[in-house]
């Protein structure tokens, strides 16, 4: 468990939580202000490495994030710049973490957060941590298991201490960076694999109506994924895998059939008993369905 010794500038009622959804309306902009104004605690510990090729990642695409109206490119940010941001919204902040992470080759994932009751009663969230996927360790209880049915998986979790925090400032109205942690403990993902962690694989709408249209003409799903490879120029470009395509295509079928199932066979029944009067069905129908 990361210790969470920041000082709000909030004066309420505190909850702590684990929940990862939030909703801001906040500006979703984001401003970086002088190193000097960037709030700081005790748990920004370890020292911090400036030049990314000490990680040893061989990044070398175009790493560009939108952010905001704004586009930074994260490779050329130092430290001291993202500790120096600010955000509008937690979700603002998980935004860049998010490309911050999949520039840099490893996957995020939200954890901790504190939260405060305010004037409307409703839930507010002042303070929210991000961390790598592979912070903290598998609970033991899971893998001591006596009655378990199933092959433990890979053990993935190394307590990395590579984090991103913001802390809700009053004063500014914003969300600040209070730590950012940058070194793992683990080996990076190169640049043409980082596209096969599950948190940034994910088919665009844009993809999704043209994989939909190819699918209508009656391509086949081995050939729609070879011509989005083909026109993102490889699969790193394409964002997906193939699988992921297969199961997108079935997981529409399936919602598509679940409604019409019980229509297309008393359609198949009736047609059937018009032809052949030994035929018999009997079904129930209630006055909603």
């Amino acid at each position: 468990m990361v210790e969470n010794d920041e000082s709000l500038d909030v004066d309420s009622n505190e909850v702590s939580s684990t929940d990862s959804h939030t909703s801001d309306d906040e500006d979703s902009s984001y401003s970086i202000s002088s190193g000097h104004d960037r709030s700081d605690d005790g748990d920004d510990t370890g020292d911090h490495h400036d030049d990314d090729d000490d990680d040893g990642n061989d990044h070398d695409f175009d790493d560009e994030a939108s952010i905001g109206e704004r586009a930074v490119h994260i490779n050329s940010m130092t430290a001291d710049e993202i500790r120096a941001m600010d955000f509008g919204s937690v979700d603002k902040a998980y935004e860049f973490y998010y490309q911050y992470g999949k520039c840099k080759g490893f996957s995020v994932r939200k954890s901790d957060d504190k939260k405060k009751i305010g004037p409307d009663g409703s839930t507010i969230i002042t303070n929210k941590l991000f961390v790598c996927s592979r912070q903290g360790l598998r609970d033991k209880r899971h893998i001591s298991r006596l009655d378990r049915k199933r092959e433990h998986r890979r053990l993935t979790r190394t307590k990395c201490t590579a984090r991103f925090r913001v802390t809700y400032k009053a004063d500014k109205g914003r969300f600040v960076v209070s730590v950012f942690e940058e070194t793992h403990n683990h080996e990076l993902t190169s640049a043409r694999f980082v596209h096969l962690h599950p948190v940034y694989r994910k088919i665009s709408e844009a993809d999704r109506a043209q994989v939909d249209g190819m699918q209508s003409r009656g391509i086949r799903t081995c050939h729609i994924m070879g011509y989005m490879v083909a026109q993102k120029g490889g699969y790193g470009g394409v964002g997906f895998t193939k699988k992921d395509l297969y199961n997108y295509f079935d997981k529409k079928m399936r919602d598509i059939v679940k409604d019409g199932d019980v229509a297309a066979s008393l359609h198949y029944l009736n047609a059937k008993s018009a032809t052949d009067p030994m035929l018999y069905a009997e079904y129930a129908a209630d006055s909603s369905n």
